[in-house]
């Protein structure tokens, strides 16, 4: 009926499902989570699947998209896609908005640590003007600024 959701898609873990709420674990406990899958978010467009976990507890997120269309599932790394439109830093989205456009938040501080450690010169010739206006944007922050968002359409 009107208003029910119908899932299309199931992701079924099993064995490889890690606990969410580790308080308490003891180390042996924690140990055995090293093998284990933490889904921490599921976003959708028209065409992707974009998939955030954790692999075991302390390895940091790993980026995953599934094309719907042609079924494919390619690991974009820990890193996120590679920003090739002005060389800052790298995008995997946080949020889609109902109008598709995809949304990542960072803290200032991460943003600011991330454009400084970019090799100025090489970026400042792949990208020109654009990289400098991502370097000056960094370069007149403070790490207490309130988070970034980065948008894409």
């Amino acid at each position: 009926g009107e208003g029910l959701i119908t899932p299309y898609a199931v992701c079924r873990l099993g064995s490889k499902k890690r606990e969410l709420n580790t308080a308490g674990f003891n180390q042996q406990q924690m140990e055995a989570l090293s093998s284990k899958l933490l889904v921490e978010n599921i976003y959708e467009d028209e065409a992707n699947l974009f998939v955030k976990l954790m692999w075991g507890w302390n390895s940091g997120s790993h980026y995953i998209t599934f094309n719907k269309r042609t079924q494919n599932l390619y690991n974009v790394g820990k890193e996120g896609f590679q920003n090739d439109i002005d060389g800052g830093v790298p995008f995997f989205p946080d949020l889609i908005r109902a109008d598709g456009t995809k949304v990542m938040w960072m803290q200032a501080e991460d943003f600011i640590e991330q454009i400084v450690s970019l090799d100025y010169n090489k970026q400042k010739e792949k990208f020109g003007e654009k990289f400098e206006r991502v370097r000056t944007l960094a370069s007149q922050m403070k790490p207490d600024d309130n988070p970034i968002l980065i948008l894409l359409q």
